[in-house]
């Protein structure tokens, strides 16, 4: 990361630390599930593990959302 003052630099870190704070609960939230699960099938699923892949699902989610948003637009445009 940029030692540089840029407001974009800023408001991404800021977007990572509270969407990384979000994953975070939402494990702690949902380990008893997941310990169930893991016993369940026996298989080992690390912390590292499930945060990266949820908060590669929540990025996913919302660059879909925006898509979808932008198509909706030039639709409208067209109409």
């Amino acid at each position: 990361m940029k030692t540089k003052l840029n407001r974009g630099v800023v408001v991404e870190k800021s977007r990572k630390t509270v969407l990384e704070e979000e994953v975070e609960k939402m494990y702690n939230e949902m380990y008893p599930t997941i310990k169930m699960l893991m016993r369940k099938h026996k298989v080992s699923v690390s912390k590292e593990s499930f945060l990266q892949i949820a908060m590669y699902s929540y990025i996913y989610d919302i660059v879909a959302e925006v898509e979808k948003e932008e198509t909706s637009k030039k639709i409208s445009l067209i109409d």
